[in-house]
């Protein structure tokens, strides 16, 4: 599924509020500006003022503020990359860490770390991968607690047979 909106722009905001104080409906401001109306209506809930001097109006400079706040402070996707990858090797193979402790021990640590899930799916997708640069992790998955990938039982119908009668 593709992106198919953009952000609100610093220029639309100001056309928020000053069609917002004019006493405009928040459909109508969608429909002028282009937009959802849930947009618009998002909006004005999270950034009208709710104390102080002004509250009860919108601000688009305010607004515009928040928004780069909560973008800075909005969990980042941790890159796993070489240094990782080989730290993360070594406790698997020589401390026989399992993935679960190696993240818990990072977090614990306050180093950053990369989840339990994401160091499985990493040791398996270089169990399957041929390059020469994966190589080195190919046998990874080996130093896992069960050396292979655990089925669940749920996931299909039961084949272990039916008494009769």
């Amino acid at each position: 599924m593709s992106k198919n909106y953009n952000q609100l722009s610093l220029e639309q905001r100001y056309q928020i509020e000053a069609l917002f104080e004019a006493g405009m409906k928040q459909k109508l401001i969608a429909e002028k500006i282009d937009v959802h109306p849930s947009t618009v209506c998002r909006e004005l809930k999270r950034n009208i003022a709710q104390r102080g001097q002004i509250a009860g109006t919108y601000k688009a400079n305010n607004a515009q503020r928040k928004t780069i706040l909560r973008h800075q402070n909005k969990p980042k996707r941790i890159i796993f990359n070489y240094k990782k990858k080989s730290i993360v090797a070594n406790q698997l193979k020589i401390d026989k860490w399992s993935p679960e402790l190696i993240s818990n021990a990072a977090k614990f640590n306050n180093i950053t770390a990369v989840s339990h899930e994401r160091i499985y799916r990493w040791t398996w997708e270089y169990n399957h991968s041929n390059t020469k640069e994966n190589r080195q992790y190919k046998d990874l998955y080996k130093c896992l607690r069960h050396c292979r990938r655990r089925h669940k039982r749920g996931n299909r119908k039961d084949n272990r047979g039916v008494i009769l009668n």
